[in-house]
């Protein structure tokens, strides 16, 4: 992948090999080096930058922008050592309340906001509090119900962020169920796919996979236990989603199919056949290849998951086409808006892909970790979640 880098402003075309063969220059005022596929430099010194921009982009159409995310603390406690460097060395400028990015040559703040919702850069552990007093293990699965709280899995224990960053628990692990894929129904009704703690049966010995359910009272239910068992253990588990209907969809991971889940206790395979491939098609006669334990759904009920290098959209018959991004969109996490938008995560870089298939993409530095997880609310502000020393759950607001 090459990269040019004015400022905060970046133009990437991606290559067959995948590489990110580019250097960033120190210089000042714009100065910056442009690399060759090897990393060589071509070209470096001070230069006007919203007229080098414009060249760039008029002879180079194939290049995305990409957009800038200011990240910070919750409750104004510093902002991160990174971007307060690249303000004092004037790389980019932010708005009068400091807390979003302005875009050199744009004239206007156009970027995003991430701020640090809920976590610390802690050592592991499952401890409840308010903000940066909570500490996560991270790596788990994230859903926002109809209050817009973040439910989310955290090594087997279901929890919760309220709006205003308070966490708590909601189910220790193992007391009684294990929780992993999330997902919330319109009477904001938690369900959680895991594998079963105990065995399917003894003799002979079968692994089982169960769907969990927390009610809105609390009641901790299994509404469809053991619905799949195998002797060797590697049982469906995965995200989860629901569609207008009501029925529950599971990205079954492990054999590359998408199963749904009628209430009150039927489940059949809904697309995919348990053979790995990328052939589109009418429900099982599609094969699938997941590369991604998430699932996506937009406000038409088209379900969205990930195989390498593209994106396969399941419409509510149960077609299968496949969407191939003009650019490249790395990391294994992704969630889908109401408008069929798919958002996707690496270590640096958030993308962003239209219905139309126009890319853009967001540069940003998670304070601790990496992005493992995100999640989208009815007001478009994206939830991520990291894993690592030190996991929390940024909020980003476009």
């Amino acid at each position: 992948m090459r990269q040019y880098d004015a400022g905060r402003l970046r133009w990437r075309r991606q290559f067959d090999d995948g590489g990110e063969p580019w250097r960033g220059g120190t210089g000042h005022r714009g100065s910056r080096r442009l690399c060759d596929h090897d990393g060589e430099r071509v070209g470096d010194g001070a230069f006007r930058r919203d007229h080098y921009v414009a060249e760039w982009q008029r002879h180079h159409p194939e290049w995305i922008v990409e957009h800038s995310l200011h990240t910070s603390w919750r409750n104004g406690d510093r902002a991160s050592e990174r971007n307060r460097r690249r303000e004092q060395r004037g790389h980019h400028r932010t708005d009068i309340e400091r807390n979003r990015l302005c875009h050199a040559g744009h004239g206007h703040c156009s970027g995003g906001i991430a701020t640090t919702f809920a976590g610390s850069p802690s050592t592991p552990a499952i401890q409840d509090g308010t903000g940066v007093a909570a500490i996560l293990h991270g790596g788990g699965y994230l859903a926002i119900d109809n209050n817009g709280n973040v439910i989310f899995s955290d090594e087997g224990a279901l929890r919760k962020v309220t709006p205003q960053g308070v966490v708590t628990t909601l189910s220790a692990l193992a007391q009684p169920y294990a929780w992993d894929g999330v997902a919330i129904d319109s009477a904001n009704d938690i369900y959680g796919s895991d594998t079963s703690l105990t065995l399917a049966s003894v003799s002979p010995a079968m692994f089982g996979a169960s769907i969990y359910e927390m009610t809105a009272s609390g009641a901790l239910v299994s509404p469809y236990p053991n619905w799949e068992s195998s002797p060797s253990g590697a049982v469906a588990s995965g995200g989860l989603v629901f569609d207008s209907k009501g029925n529950l969809f599971l990205a079954d991971v492990v054999n590359n199919r998408i199963v749904k889940f009628t209430p009150p206790t039927g489940w059949t395979v809904f697309a995919g056949n348990g053979t790995a491939g990328n052939a589109d098609g009418a429900g099982t006669a599609a094969t699938l290849t997941l590369a991604s334990n998430n699932l996506g759904i937009d406000a038409n009920d088209n379900l969205y998951v990930r195989s390498p290098s593209v994106f396969r959209k399941i419409a509510p018959d149960g077609t299968v086409t496949t969407i191939t991004p003009p650019t490249r969109m790395t990391g294994a996490g992704f969630t889908v808006d109401a408008a069929g938008d798919i958002f996707t995560v690496n270590i640096q870089t958030i993308y962003r892909m239209s219905v139309s298939g126009t890319v853009t993409a967001y540069p940003f530095a998670a304070p601790s970790g990496f992005v493992t997880s995100l999640a989208i609310d009815k007001n478009n502000n994206l939830y991520a979640g990291t894993q690592g020393p030190g996991a929390q759950i940024l909020k980003i607001s476009f």
